[in-house]
């Protein structure tokens, strides 16, 4: 899995790409994954409905999602909801 540059927290990437954080602003994050692989440290996106289910059991510490999709159950607690998630993990680790 892909190591960020510079570990960032939730809340700073919240700030960075624009979006609404959910959950834990301190969560620490030091790569970026898929959701079917992301771990506790890891950012990830959600940008279809169609990878609910592997959204509910995705393990990422952080997980940029659209407003639809802010209040589906199971899945990482720490959210950061954003308009056009895969635009924003782009902004986020470029």
């Amino acid at each position: 899995m892909p190591r960020v540059a510079v570990p960032l927290t939730a809340g700073a990437i919240a700030e960075l790409v624009g979006g609404r954080l959910v959950g834990d602003g301190a969560l620490v994050i030091h790569a970026v994954g898929p959701l079917d692989r992301a771990r506790g440290d890891a950012l990830s996106f959600l940008a279809s409905p169609r990878y609910a289910e592997q959204f509910a059991g995705s393990e990422a510490g952080v997980v940029l999602v659209p407003e639809a999709a802010a209040e589906l159950p199971g899945g990482p607690r720490t959210r950061i909801v954003v308009r056009d998630p895969q635009r924003a993990v782009a902004q986020a680790i470029g």
